[in-house]
């Protein structure tokens, strides 16, 4: 894992890009997904202007800004698959489970491929919830086995299928279009496809989890409990909630479905779209989205704000920080900078002594935000030309990275460290003319 491999159970795993150098005036912004690669420039065209016009006109409109809906969670109990397709899914599965790939993918593509003949009545309610869920069962395979290009395929069709019968889908079967669009964005930055055809998706799966806030509000779904933050629900609402959609809902547990298809939030696209303009040079379209993420996250009204979305707020606020003095880091916006990353920081400091002992994957993952937190503070510092500063923080970085036995920190501030004792000895035009 590199310095900036941060990584929530909240979102997909997303690879990232190299640690940013300091001295070239960036910060390290770890991001939950959403900073792997550097991509290709945005090529400035109509279509895309128009669609962030979209994008933004929805933010203003819905409010995001102010209201939280939280992490949205796939659970039912599905016992009955058509008889076509029943044995083929369930010797597809058990093949998964025993690491046989080529057989499970087998049974999954004849289970896949015949479910698309099937009428829609013999799958019952919400039958492009379980088509969307052989397809995801049918990529995830294909995407171990090493057929990526195949996976793309598998997913881009079946979310093609899912928007030509937009109207007719619930609340369920939208949010699942809007998770596969943005897995497939993902995989467009991941594989290095054009800039355009991750931002195509990218930018579908946040309008589409838009409309569905907006739907939502105005009564149109039906379950009360699709965008619920989980830590502002009481035991005897989440029990309600529990009992309906045991009449409400059609489970796919049987599938074993892939994570980012059953764990989908409004707050995993609008991060990932800021990501994609912050490091395509958009800055101004990237600021309003990872704010709006934040205060998808915690709700300034909220007073119970779990631990895993205050550590992934933190992460927000770093990238946040990196994407205002990313391409012009004047004096004012650094001083924004570092005002994000000192409140994340403080963030970081009193939510780590909430966390159980036993809860080891949180502990970390606030861990691993707060060593980024202290370079990245450092790192301003270093642009600012305060090097007793940058040195107290680099030396913050390095002991925090230590104690959490992060290897990758440690070495980062190490050479961090020993630049500013060059620039103390023989001054930054020196050290820069060494390079």
């Amino acid at each position: 894992m590199s310095f900036r491999n941060i990584i929530f159970s909240t979102v997909p795993k997303r690879r990232t890009s190299s640690l940013l150098n300091a001295t070239r005036h960036h910060l390290i912004a770890p991001s939950t997904s959403y900073c792997r690669r550097n991509a290709s420039k945005l090529s400035a065209v109509t279509q895309s202007n128009a669609r962030i016009s979209t994008v933004f006109t929805a933010l203003i409109l819905l409010g995001v800004a102010s209201t939280g809906y939280g992490v949205y969670e796939f659970y039912s109990t599905f016992t009955m698959w058509p008889e076509e397709i029943r044995g083929d899914l369930r010797a597809g599965v058990k093949a998964k489970h025993q690491d046989d790939l080529f057989l499970s993918e087998r049974y999954l593509q004849r289970a896949y491929e015949t479910s698309l003949t099937l009428p829609l009545d013999k799958l019952s309610t919400e039958p492009y919830l379980k088509l969307s869920g052989i397809a995801s069962v049918y990529g995830e395979v294909l995407e171990k086995n090493g057929k990526a290009q195949q996976a793309y395929e598998v997913y881009s069709n079946i979310l093609q299928l899912l928007k030509d019968n937009l109207k007719e889908l619930s609340g369920r079967e939208r949010v699942r279009a809007a998770a596969i669009s943005y897995k497939l964005g993902e995989m467009a930055e991941e594989y290095q496809q054009p800039a355009e055809e991750e931002e195509k998706w990218l930018v579908w799966s946040v309008e589409e989890m838009l409309r569905i806030v907006r739907d939502n509000k105005l009564g149109l779904l039906t379950s009360p409990s699709i965008f619920t933050p989980s830590w502002s629900t009481s035991q005897g609402e989440k029990q309600r909630q529990q009992e309906q959609s045991k009449d409400e809902t059609v489970d796919l547990s049987e599938l074993d479905l892939p994570r980012w298809i059953t764990t989908m939030d409004l707050v995993g696209p609008l991060q990932a779209l800021g990501s994609f303009y912050g490091r395509t040079g958009k800055q101004e379209y990237a600021v309003p989205l990872y704010l709006s993420a934040l205060n998808v996250l915690m709700p300034p009204d909220s007073k119970h704000v779990s631990v895993e979305a205050k550590c992934q707020g933190a992460n927000i606020m770093n990238s946040l920080a990196d994407c205002l003095v990313q391409h012009s880091p004047t004096p004012q916006r650094r001083e924004q900078a570092e005002s994000w990353i000192k409140k994340a920081i403080a963030i970081l400091s009193e939510t780590k002594s909430t966390i159980p002992i036993n809860d080891i994957d949180s502990q970390k993952e606030c861990d691993v935000v707060l060593a980024s937190s202290y370079f990245n503070i450092a790192s301003l510092r270093e642009m600012a030309g305060d090097l007793e500063g940058a040195k107290k923080w680099y030396i913050e970085s390095k002991k925090h990275s230590a104690s959490i036995g992060m290897k990758e920190g440690v070495m980062e501030s190490e050479v961090a460290l020993r630049r500013i004792i060059r620039i103390e000895k023989y001054g930054k035009g020196a050290v820069e003319t060494s390079k």
